[in-house]
């Protein structure tokens, strides 16, 4: 209360109705639903716009497949077509959806683990593409012996990696034991001269890495320069890692064996660009669907899925409170607006109900005033035709 300190007329203004519930942004929102693609665990996925929620999550589903499960991306397309400026998305599967995966040599399994990112029939469409590709480059200058070369610039040339030899009548692999400087240790000896200190050598030596590229209907990720050698920053499995759409898992080269020979050897395919495509994709079935794959599960922070993806996430205005008393108030606080709802609707209905015929006669009897043996007596006909308007519009009645 104020505290007045000398005589005079103050006026103090109070709250004297419910007070109002308090809004909450509607720019960020949190969508949890069936998708054509994307993670079903983890982190739930920003998504700016309709186009990178289809190159993130696909495009609409069929009603014939998905039935009425088919909505989440329509719903995310109207929220940014109505203002919306961020969307946080966590897909929900089928239990009885299935990876694609590629198809490798009999025997050769777990050489290379290449499949789809998720599960869903999206996975069938993708291709990979490897191709021999050639890293740093040089000439060697001086045979040191004991498998030691001493190279005119060893830059680019790390322990591990495989390395080729050309210009003689067949290609020599080896692979590097250990690098100071210039001077580079193989794993073995090369069989043939490979000195060649011309100005324009015709003997050189190589790198061997591989490119690769991965293209899911005109969605393409590129990854260049990459090796079996897993203690280089460029092993092919912790470079696809970063893929949105394929995860790698490759066996460490054994031996000098050129990683465009690794490809051909698992997936049983000859030459320089090999192509591999996926199979065995599903969708699962809408059938297989229940309220707990929505609610989801909590496997802790990186592995919590549906509704409990969003347990971590701040940008979304999801307001759960655990505290009894402001639950309570809130509560109290919906009552109060109910109840002051159904008072004006009970107002208006009263009303309504006994003047509107009444209205229409005295008005073309040319009374000023109609009587009620009630709490509205000695009404006037503008005041009765205001109050029947205000009923009309309250309850959009044209």
């Amino acid at each position: 209360m104020a505290e007045y300190l000398s005589p005079g007329v103050y006026v103090e203004e109070f709250d004297s109705g419910p007070t109002p519930m308090q809004g909450v942004g509607t720019s960020v929102a949190g969508f949890v639903g069936v998708t054509e693609r994307g993670p079903v665990s983890g982190a739930p996925i920003l998504v700016t716009g309709p186009a990178d929620f289809k190159r993130k999550f696909g495009g609409y589903l069929h009603e014939s497949e998905f039935g009425e499960y088919r909505f989440l991306a329509h719903a995310v397309n109207h929220f940014f077509i109505n203002g919306g400026s961020k969307a946080f998305v966590m897909r929900v599967a089928p239990s009885d959806a299935v990876i694609a995966k590629a198809k490798c040599v009999e025997g050769k399994e777990g050489v290379i683990d290449l499949q789809a990112t998720n599960p869903g029939a999206w996975g069938n469409s993708l291709i990979v593409t490897f191709k021999d590709a050639i890293g740093s480059k040089s000439q060697i200058l001086e045979d040191l012996g004991d498998a030691r070369y001493r190279l005119k610039n060893a830059t680019g040339f790390a322990v591990g990696d495989v390395v080729a030899v050309e210009g003689l009548d067949e290609v020599q692999y080896n692979v590097i034991k250990n690098t100071t400087g210039n001077l580079v240790t193989f794993e073995s000896p090369f069989e043939e001269n490979v000195i060649d200190e011309n100005l324009l050598p015709k003997i050189t030596i190589r790198v061997c890495e591989l490119d690769v590229v991965v293209d899911c209907d005109g969605d393409v990720e590129k990854y260049n320069g990459v090796s079996f050698n897993a203690s280089s920053p460029s092993f092919i499995e912790k470079v696809v890692e970063k893929s949105e759409m394929v995860s790698l898992k490759a066996q460490p080269s054994e031996g000098a064996v050129a990683p465009i020979d690794v490809i051909r050897q698992v997936f049983g395919k000859e030459g320089d660009e090999i192509k591999v495509s996926f199979l065995g994709g599903l969708n699962g079935s809408a059938a297989s669907l229940t309220e707990a794959d929505f609610i989801g599960t909590d496997e802790g922070p990186g592995s919590r899925t549906g509704i409990q993806a969003f347990l971590d996430n701040t940008d979304v205005n999801i307001s759960i409170s655990e505290n009894d008393e402001v639950l309570e108030e809130n509560l109290a606080m919906l009552d109060n607006n109910l109840d002051f709802l159904d008072y004006q609707a009970d107002k208006f209905f009263d009303i309504f109900l006994y003047y509107n015929k009444t209205y229409q006669d005295a008005k073309k009897k040319g009374l000023t005033k109609i009587s009620k043996d009630n709490n509205y007596t000695q009404i006037s006909i503008e005041e009765m035709y205001n109050l029947t308007q205000e009923f009309l519009n309250f309850y959009h009645i044209n």
